[in-house]
């Protein structure tokens, strides 16, 4: 049997005369994703502090089969030190190139895959500051407008594909955009309402270009990479059984695992929405190694879920989305420019009658959809988001 990563003995460690961690014994195998869960208080942080080497022991033993590194959940940092997200990452080098050593360009290109691996770049991924960006995230702060008149009052959760519907239906988030697919079955079953289409995808495939696939038909006998608990997990199972093709999955939960793994070479290829392989292929240091094979084999409709039960809510988000996709349909500056008054000229007579029923809806109807800043917000979302910009 492998030695445990960590081995706890009769643990007992102390804040002064008063014990917060009492005659605890217990291991964490290697490789393992082990939670400690309890109520404020319990001496979690403590616990994990006294393994980390930063708190001293009042007895029993704590045996490491390697170094441990603790992440607090706050530190007293000068938030002005002008340090980025990028910085952090390359912190990672420390051990393998020393404090002083120069930065390579491969080591960059690393570390910009690593922050890649945060988020979907162009849909929802912080910056090198740390600041969200990208297409949900847009639609995330033009509702936080409609509601609060402030972009900036939103917190961002990042999520699985397995912990996004949970995440939602406990009441963690109060709405999912994510690029999740509208389906009967989630809308039936998860308790969750679909509020609108703001992105229409599809699923595909990637392969390196030294393997010489051309075509998804060239696949069987191949290994493929696949997220568990989604539409592509069973799209491409229909799809093979379909096409009789013959393949075996590699199925890893979250979806920074999966681009290393294929990365790694532990599959021939790597399936999920083509926009998702675009701006993942875009994000490599080499991406003319890797082709997105022409074959889309599924309609992905995305857009925001929220919680059934809560029609005013519903209507809110709904109907921030429908304000956004006209805007950008019309061209956001005339939109604006209508709805202030200003001249418009380029607008045409059918054009400006559909603004003239979209835009003044929210002053005349918001205090029925539950906001009172929604009487006049359409005009502020439109003008501080501007365009809604596509991946």
């Amino acid at each position: 049997m492998a030695e445990p990563a960590i081995r706890i003995e009769n643990l007992t460690v102390t804040h002064g005369r008063h014990p917060a961690v009492h005659h605890l014994s217990g291991s964490v195998a290697a490789g393992s994703l082990t939670a400690v869960i309890g109520p404020n208080g319990a001496g979690k942080t403590t616990l994990l502090r006294a393994i980390a080497g930063l708190h001293p022991l009042s007895g029993g033993r704590i045996t490491l089969s390697g170094r441990v590194a603790l992440l607090p959940q706050a530190a007293a940092v000068d938030r002005a030190f002008p340090i980025a997200c990028r910085d952090v990452v390359l912190f990672g080098l420390w051990q393998r190139i020393g404090a002083f050593a120069r930065v390579q360009a491969a080591d960059m290109a690393r570390a910009e895959e690593a922050l890649a691996a945060v988020g979907l770049a162009g849909f929802a991924r912080p910056d090198a500051q740390g600041v969200w960006r990208g297409f949900d995230v847009d639609y995330c702060r033009a509702v936080a407008i409609a509601i609060f008149n402030d972009a900036n009052r939103v917190r961002f959760v990042p999520t699985t594909a397995q912990q996004r519907f949970p995440a939602i239906q406990s009441g963690e988030v109060d709405v999912l955009i994510r690029n999740t697919t509208w389906t009967l079955t989630r809308d039936v079953s998860l308790g969750l309402d679909f509020t609108g289409i703001n992105f229409y995808d599809g699923q595909g495939f990637m392969v390196r270009t030294s393997l010489g696939v051309r075509r998804a038909s060239e696949l069987n006998g191949a290994t493929i990479c696949v997220q568990p608990g989604t539409t592509t997990e069973r799209n491409l199972t229909d799809w093979a059984r379909a096409n009789r093709i013959q393949f075996t999955p590699v199925v890893i939960e979250r979806l920074e695992e999966v681009v290393q793994a294929y990365l790694a070479g532990r599959c021939d290829a790597y399936t999920v929405d083509v926009s998702a392989l675009a701006a993942g292929r875009l994000s490599l240091s080499n991406p003319d190694d890797y082709v997105i094979l022409p074959e889309v084999i599924s309609k992905e409709p995305l857009g925001p879920w929220v919680r059934q039960g809560d029609d005013q809510w519903f209507d809110i988000v709904r109907w921030t989305i429908y304000a956004l996709i006209e805007a950008e349909e019309l061209g956001a500056e005339a939109a604006a420019q209508h709805y202030f008054r200003k001249p418009a000229a380029r607008l045409t007579p059918a054009e400006a009658a559909r603004l003239a029923v979209l835009l003044p809806a929210p002053k005349r109807y918001g205090a029925r959809l539950g906001s009172g800043y929604l009487e006049s917000r359409t005009q502020t979302i439109l003008a501080r988001m501007g365009a809604v910009r596509v991946p």
